[in-house]
């Protein structure tokens, strides 16, 4: 018979990983880089994308003016951060065409490159991760069931 290891959470204790307000952020990650790639996907220009998102998201989730100026720090951020981003995956498009258009294909450095494009991204996942959960400390309850309700419509959506 296996014994069922659940852990309760007392007033005072570290909250942070906190099973309820990890499935929080995760929705709250899922609803921010989701609404930012599908919000901008009709423009083809990177800070015209931001600016779409910046203000979708703004609108969707009626945020307050200091909410708004985070999100713009956040977006000149963001653009700089990913356009090394854009760079490496670019860099890897030409080493991919390089090897083929010389007939010898090297899976090892396409792998190497990969992983090294992958370890970046990752790194950036955990900034943005951590960049999100403080800011959604500043939302209001209402806020916050704005945010469900659209991670509930984006999940449905994609579940068709």
């Amino acid at each position: 018979m296996k014994k069922e290891n659940k852990k309760t959470f007392n007033k005072g204790e570290n909250m942070r990983h906190h099973p309820v307000r990890k499935h929080f952020l995760m929705a709250l990650v899922g609803i921010l880089t989701l609404g930012l790639m599908t919000t901008g996907c009709n423009h083809r220009n990177p800070a015209k994308r931001a600016d779409h998102m910046v203000n979708r998201i703004s609108s969707k989730l009626d945020l307050n003016e200091s909410q708004k100026t985070h999100l713009n720090v956040f977006k000149a951020e963001a653009l700089a951060d990913f356009q090394d981003g854009k760079q490496q995956r670019l860099a890897m498009f030409d080493e991919v065409q390089k090897q083929l258009t010389s007939g010898q294909v090297d899976p090892e450095k396409i792998k190497l490159l990969h992983q090294e494009h992958q370890k970046k991204m990752n790194a950036l996942f955990e900034k943005w991760l951590y960049k999100l959960a403080d800011f959604q400390k500043s939302f209001s309850p209402e806020q916050r069931q704005l945010a469900v309700k659209h991670l509930q419509e984006m999940r449905e959506h994609f579940e068709e």
